[in-house]
């Protein structure tokens, strides 16, 4: 019988694997989005590790999933992506505040519904809505917000392939700082993530869509 541990990581691995290939029909690279969850997830593990204050699967999961709804903002309103794009590079808005004006609604919403639809602990749901604006998260659920985020953060500082544009997330340094996780921290932990994903993904994590 399998654990919690393990039926949330396939159940995380099920919908990156559902989703990831199709984000082409969007003109994107269909790995990117399983690549930058893996390394999220891990870092996340990690970074709980290190500290203490998250269950490693926990952590592991909440990275993974919490973008969960960029992918189906992708697949389902591609055709807007542009104006999205637009719109953030004219007003200088974060991605979720152009969302919001071109859709009506942001990616991190988005992640909250499906988490919730389909019955995903109530901790990660919310940790995924929180992901817009992280410094909003009170009581225990602040604790896995800024591991995540802290997460997101350092998987992209590993990409060096990363565009600036919706990929990238501005770095709440200040709500990092309140709860120990201060950047050169995060950048020290970096190497031990690098070593973690190419011992588990090897040149996977590269190119193409990684799977279970």
């Amino acid at each position: 019988c399998l654990g919690a541990k393990e039926l949330y990581r396939l159940a995380a691995l099920v919908l990156i694997g559902r989703w990831g290939s199709g984000v082409n029909d969007a003109g994107l690279d269909p790995g990117m989005f399983s690549r930058q969850a893996f390394r999220t997830a891990i870092a996340a593990e990690v970074l709980g590790e290190s500290t203490g204050q998250v269950g490693s699967h926990l952590a592991y999961t909440s990275g993974l999933v919490n973008e969960i709804g960029r992918l189906a903002v992708t697949l389902s309103c591609g055709s807007f992506l542009p104006l999205v794009r637009a719109h953030r590079e004219l007003r200088h808005s974060t991605w979720e505040e152009a969302e919001n004006a071109v859709l009506g609604f942001n990616n991190a919403e988005v992640s909250w519904r499906l988490l919730t639809a389909w019955r995903f602990p109530a901790i990660l749901s919310e940790t995924a809505r929180l992901m817009a604006e992280p410094v909003n998260a009170s009581g225990d659920v602040a604790v896995l917000v800024a591991h995540v985020h802290a997460a997101r953060f350092m998987a992209a500082a590993m990409d060096e392939r990363r565009t600036e544009e919706e990929t990238a997330h501005p770095v709440h340094a200040a709500f990092l700082a309140e709860r120990n996780l201060d950047v050169p921290k995060l950048l020290g932990l970096i190497p031990e993530v690098e070593a973690q994903v190419t011992e588990r993904w090897g040149s996977g994590v590269l190119e193409g869509i990684l799977t279970s």
